[in-house]
């Protein structure tokens, strides 16, 4: 008798952990601060499934707590999700994207005038003395000029000492700036690569590249290694992401 509880007790035990672990379909809508997202893209990456965004925003995906949804869209920047049990709860899960950014190369303006001459060695024209004659500069002893000649020019002397003893300004480092991962493969891979190579659709080449992201190593390849590294760990990328379902069952 004890014997049969315990296989009955072992019996409820598994169905209730089997049903825990069983996958709902979870309900949502994708949108951005200027309207819902069209067309964009729904990957679990823990069941390797993914379905596409409706032109008015909704998606449907099988999920279960603990599970990381990764949304994509056009225009906008990768987010992912890992659900818990409080994202089933509402009717509709709302995920707000954000848009691409359109930044600007950093201009730096230096605070300093230099004044660059025409030829070379023209600080030996200031230098060099001339002398006035009667019909250009006649002198009036009633009224003496003020220079004296063959005397010191205080004003340069002073100009000198100041660039002297004048305090540098410390040189401000550049921050450190995030890696955009897209925006540096694009740059380095031609679209042709995707489509040709590994036959990714264009439409579907920054899901892909938002999927690839995410692996640690992703960093690594685009700052410390070369074109020929990149490409090989875009294609073994590659395998991985073509394993995704696109239709659930």
């Amino acid at each position: 008798m004890i014997t049969k509880t315990k296989i009955l007790y072992l019996f409820l035990l598994f169905v209730s952990l089997a049903y825990s672990q069983e996958r709902t379909r979870l309900h949502g809508k994708v949108s951005t601060q200027f309207g819902v997202v069209a067309n964009g893209t729904v990957l679990n990456l823990n069941s390797k499934t993914r379905q596409p965004i409706s032109e008015v925003g909704y998606f449907e995906i099988l999920a279960k707590p603990k599970d990381t949804l990764l949304f994509t869209g056009l225009a906008c920047l990768p987010k992912t999700i890992v659900l818990n049990t409080s994202n089933f709860n509402p009717a509709v899960l709302e995920v707000t994207l954000e848009m691409f950014d359109n930044e600007l190369k950093e201009v730096i303006i230096l605070n300093q005038k230099e004044i660059r001459p025409t030829s070379a060695n023209s600080q030996k024209y200031v230098d060099k003395k001339y002398f006035a004659d009667k019909q250009s500069s006649p002198t009036n002893p009633l009224m003496p000029s003020s220079p004296i000649p063959n005397g010191t020019d205080l004003v340069r002397l002073f100009k000198e000492f100041k660039k002297i003893i004048k305090k540098k300004e410390p040189v401000l480092e550049e921050k450190q700036r995030t890696i955009n991962f897209y925006k540096e493969v694009t740059r380095k891979t031609p679209t042709s690569f995707f489509v040709n190579t590994l036959k990714i659709k264009e439409s579907e080449i920054l899901l892909f590249l938002s999927f690839c992201e995410k692996d640690k190593k992703a960093t690594q390849v685009i700052t410390e290694y070369d074109d020929f590294f990149l490409y090989d760990f875009l294609i073994s990328k590659n395998i991985e992401f073509k394993s995704f379902s696109t239709f659930e069952q």
